[in-house]
């Protein structure tokens, strides 16, 4: 079964094989284009920026009685382990695409975050950064949107001044997006009666894996090094501890089936991947409500990655929105999007969870972090089954929910096995 698990990942990464404990890239600028050679070679130096992926360390492991195995008749435990197959084989989806998600702040090689406006190639500034949202009802909003992404990958240039000759090929999206998606992909004709000049520019590839349902990613896979990276030291490896005489078996007749692996994701080249977000997605929190909660010496701690003394408001921008799209996944199913105010309780749980989601840096989670943000998510969990309702508003009301289910997911079966970090 782990063979047939489906997977994504790898129409959006190039694996990279790793032999150690971490692997350090040399990004090089742009190799010199070929000239007429007449007299001695022109030499260019090429620039490099060295990045570092650390291997970590993953597992998933389940204990089970030895007498429901042998006792088991209606082959409950066998579906059950070609389930923990599938979920192994889709280890590198989570890690790639949660990465995805965190592109608005984490950083690149370039040492800015992926997907920023302040990129550099030479003296020019570029931009794979955008806020306007995927729409196909008619030819103008798709060129506005859509074509104006492709318009902005293509006309990117080296520190010469030459075409990078970036050609997007695939539309990723979430699972909300699929029928905009599909429409501006394979539709004759949009809903206002003009032909459709995008028709079958790109593929579309549905992630169940985004957190946010209005983010959408234009990238080009059509090179050999595509926008993202999987290092893996160690492919999954099943393991077992069935051994009579090992000490679980032998005292307390306990089965013990697990997963492990090991490896990293990264970012490649921010030039062949561009990140458009709809306006109108909800932030919960501030920079004042953060200093307010947690203290502005906190904060910086949380958010100064280049050590300058100050608060980054960027970083600090990418983990409030962060916890902003955990926050719309609990709540999206019983509320429309975006609320028309803030509710008073999703200010703090949208700093608690902010915060668990900026450390990992100089900022070790502690017990006291990851205890308020198990609170916050068990208490959206609470909304999104129905059993609170959001607090109510500064004008006095109680916020009303959709009529209907509410669907949520449940915990991932992959952990990082180690103590700090925000991300696990």
């Amino acid at each position: 079964m782990f063979d047939a698990a489906p997977t994504q990942w790898d129409k959006v990464v190039t694996l990279v094989p790793s032999t150690g404990k971490e692997n350090i890239y040399a990004w090089l600028s742009r190799f010199p284009r070929m000239r007429k050679w007449i007299g001695d070679k022109q030499v260019k130096a090429l620039a490099a920026s060295t990045y570092t992926l650390v291997n970590d360390d993953y597992e998933a492991t389940v204990e089970v009685d030895r007498n429901d195995i042998q006792d088991d008749q209606l082959d409950v435990y066998q579906p059950q382990a070609q389930d923990a197959g599938f979920a192994a084989k889709q280890w590198p989806d989570e890690m790639v695409f949660e990465l995805l998600n965190k592109g608005f702040s984490e950083k690149g090689y370039d040492g800015q975050p992926f997907f920023s406006d302040t990129h550099s190639m030479g003296k020019t500034t570029y931009s794979n950064l955008g806020k306007k949202p995927l729409l196909a009802s008619s030819l103008a909003e798709a060129q506005a949107s859509y074509g104006e992404a492709r318009k902005q990958l293509r006309q990117m240039k080296d520190e010469e001044g030459w075409p990078l000759n970036i050609m997007p090929n695939l539309l990723v999206v979430s699972p909300a997006l699929d029928d905009v998606a599909r429409t501006l992909i394979t539709a004759e004709r949009l809903d206002d009666g003009k032909a459709n000049i995008y028709k079958g520019t790109a593929e579309v590839l549905v992630v169940p894996w985004l957190t946010s349902d209005s983010a959408w990613f234009l990238m080009d896979t059509s090179r050999p090094l595509k926008p993202l990276i999987f290092q893996q030291r160690q492919a999954p490896l099943f393991v077992t501890m069935t051994d009579i005489n090992s000490p679980d078996v032998f005292m307390r007749k306990q089965f013990k089936f697990g997963a492990e692996a090991r490896g990293q994701a990264g970012f490649g080249f921010w030039q062949m991947d561009g990140l458009r977000l709809d306006g109108q997605i909800s932030v919960y929190a501030s920079l004042e409500d953060m200093v307010l909660r947690f203290g502005e010496r906190e904060v910086r701690i949380l958010t100064d990655r280049d050590n300058t003394g100050k608060i980054d408001d960027a970083v600090l921008a990418g983990g409030l929105q962060a916890a902003a799209d955990e926050i719309n996944g609990y709540i999206g199913g019983r509320y429309t999007l975006p609320l028309p105010v803030v509710p008073s309780n999703l200010r703090g749980i949208a700093c608690d969870i902010a915060r668990y989601r900026l450390t990992g840096t100089e900022r070790v989670c502690t017990d006291e972090i990851r205890d308020h943000y198990r609170d916050a998510i068990r208490y959206l969990e609470n909304v999104a089954n129905g059993r609170v309702t959001l607090a109510t508003t500064q004008s006095g009301g109680t916020l009303q929910g959709n009529a209907g289910a509410a669907f949520f997911s449940g915990r991932r079966i992959w952990g990082r096995n180690q103590t700090g970090g925000g991300g696990f």
